[in-house]
């Protein structure tokens, strides 16, 4: 996706490449990233909730667009890890976004392999959403009931 519209709109910036790609929820089926919104349903309860409203988008050609550089994400992932004295050990819930971009294709061994490179001690829940859908009004009360529960038993 990235050298399809690097070409279009591209620039590079401190020696890494920015591109903007669309947003629109009839292209998740290329990228499961590429949603604008959700239709969250909980028992009575239902709203849709809107990418614009959660992360910052810009309008062109009836299209949301995000402008991001894979490149600088991973050169200041790498610069916070190289400083880190090694994997913490604490009780950590992880809520996993499965579909998210980052993660996808990825079986759950091999997440729970790369977040074991940073937590010692962690418990998995996987979705099968993205980062930002993920935390739904359920999602986050089922991470809190279970943290509860960890406190009540210790």
């Amino acid at each position: 996706m990235g050298s399809v519209f690097f070409g279009l709109n591209g620039f590079v910036h401190g020696g890494h490449r920015w591109f903007a790609y669309p947003n629109h929820n009839l292209l998740t089926a290329l990228n499961p990233e590429t949603s604008t919104s959700l239709r969250w349903r909980f028992g009575a309860q239902a709203k849709t909730i809107h990418k614009v409203d959660l992360e910052s988008r810009f309008v062109f050609a009836n299209l949301y667009w995000e402008y991001v550089s894979v490149g600088c994400f991973n050169a200041m992932l790498d610069h916070m890890l190289r400083h880190r004295p090694g994997p913490i050990d604490i009780e950590t819930h992880v809520l996993v976004g499965a579909n998210d971009g980052y993660w996808q294709g990825q079986s759950q061994d091999q997440v729970r392999a790369s977040v074991g490179n940073y937590l010692t001690n962690a418990t998995y829940t996987f979705k099968p959403t993205s980062h930002l859908w993920v935390m739904t009004p359920e999602n986050v009360a089922s991470l809190f009931q279970r943290l509860e529960g960890d406190a009540i038993a210790s």
